[in-house]
């Protein structure tokens, strides 16, 4: 009784901290600052993330006409229409970029250009844990920046690949090594789990390695669950919304579906900026939490204290 008090009693003070954060930082303004930033960085973000997934979808889909067909399927069911038709063109442009481009100075620079957008989450995710005063210096902030864009690519070819090896290419690989029936049978029940928990895994190390704060990885992963359900079931309301009311295309044509596209980008990114709040909200409120915490600052300060030779 007393253990199920205490969870109350945690769940009501930890809800209590996100409202009021949330009403008292304006996450929504700064979320269409984070929109803003992303829509500047789009084309360059979108290079250097869909050129390095298009890689590996070059790969696993060589026997198809084109490559990048079944990202470009998965992305008309999952994202609102307009947003969609707004991003098909350059996403089969850029899944299909010769692999060699990964390689080239363009590359750099699209990376570069891609970075800015991640710059623009983690300034967000820092007022979301409250640490907007102990920001980084601009080179350790630009190369986590980098990192954490380079990383976002990886965990977007490794959620193409569980995709792929889940439709029919899945099961002619299956059946070319005697997997068979067996595969299609697990394929179907892991493909979509396994996604999330990517997914997942990657949010939380935006979560993790973004903002100027430190706990172990698994007190990132509330906020990182309820962004990514927050996230496909916001795209799918806006899906719906659209839909029924026509879409900005239908009264504005291709403006409308930039519009509809920069909608989208501010709702998730007011989604993310919340799963931070939940993070520190869980980190101050949890007494497990707080003590991981504390735990792993001693560990660093006696490594402070005590160098190896």
């Amino acid at each position: 009784m007393g253990h199920s008090d205490d969870i109350k009693t945690e769940s009501r003070s930890i809800a209590k901290q996100i409202f009021a954060t949330v009403k008292e930082k304006d996450l929504s303004g700064l979320a269409q600052q984070i929109a803003y930033n992303i829509l500047f960085a789009l084309a360059p973000l979108l290079i250097f993330i869909t050129a390095l997934a298009g890689w590996v979808t070059q790969i696993v889909n060589s026997d198809l006409q084109n490559p990048a067909e079944p990202v470009l399927t998965w992305m008309r069911d999952t994202l609102p229409k307009d947003a969609a038709t707004f991003l098909e063109q350059p996403m089969n442009n850029a899944l299909n970029t010769s692999p060699g481009f990964l390689l080239s100075f363009g590359a750099i620079l699209a990376l570069w250009g891609a970075k800015n957008a991640m710059t623009a989450i983690i300034k967000g995710l820092n007022v979301a844990y409250g640490v907007e005063d102990k920001e980084r210096s601009w080179f350790a902030n630009t190369m986590v920046a980098i990192g954490l864009t380079i990383g976002l690519g990886l965990m977007l070819a490794a959620g193409s690949m569980i995709f792929v090896l889940g439709t029919g290419i899945g099961d002619d690989f299956a059946n070319a090594i005697g997997l068979g029936k067996a595969w299609s049978s697990v394929s179907t029940w892991l493909r979509w789990p396994l996604i999330a928990a990517v997914v997942i895994l990657g949010v939380a190390l935006i979560h993790r390695y973004g903002p100027n704060i430190d706990a172990p990885l698994k007190w990132y992963l509330p906020g990182a669950a309820f962004t990514v359900v927050s996230m496909l079931i916001a795209t799918l309301l806006l899906g719906i919304y659209f839909s029924i009311s026509g879409g900005y295309s239908q009264a504005y044509g291709t403006f409308g579906a930039v519009l509809a596209f920069i909608f989208w980008l501010y709702i998730m990114a007011l989604v993310i900026l919340i799963g931070g709040v939940i993070n520190d909200a869980v980190q101050e409120k949890v007494p497990a939490a707080q003590a991981d915490i504390e735990a792993m600052n001693n560990h660093d300060n006696d490594n402070d204290d005590h160098p190896t030779a």
